[in-house]
């Protein structure tokens, strides 16, 4: 099993380069947050550097990438492109993480974390901010 900062660094090297369409495209940065013995939305929010009372919807991790990781009829050549590096995303994540959540904070603006548990207290993901009006 590899460690979180192993992860971190697989996780890296597979979003190097690569933006999160929305209406407006963010790059997708991976972390890992240390000895995480709490996973409440108020631990979430603060290691997010996110104010508590920010509104929070959460999501799982397949809806979240379901427009970039299996392709549409809709994409363009572009996009057909960057399905298997989403999709390999995708696996990573749920084959090195447990309790995988997607948490969109904020509105129109949002910023999304993308977290899972890796061994016993730490918290790995992505985050990445996409753009809704």
């Amino acid at each position: 099993m590899k460690t979180s900062f192993e992860l971190q660094e697989q996780l890296a090297s597979l979003t190097e380069g690569l933006l999160f369409p929305s209406e407006s495209d963010y790059p997708i940065e991976p972390f890992v947050w240390e000895n995480m013995s709490d996973f409440s939305l108020d631990t979430i929010l603060q290691r997010a550097e996110k104010p508590l009372d920010s509104p929070v919807e959460t999501t799982d991790l397949a809806y979240f990438f379901r427009n970039v990781a299996e392709e549409k009829d809709w994409h363009d050549d572009g996009q057909k492109l960057l399905v298997p590096k989403y999709r390999e995303i995708l696996n990573t994540l749920t084959a090195s993480l447990k309790n995988i959540t997607v948490y969109r904070i904020g509105q129109t603006e949002i910023d999304v974390f993308i977290v899972g548990q890796s061994g016993k207290s730490d918290a790995v993901g992505l985050k990445t901010k996409v753009i809704e009006t």
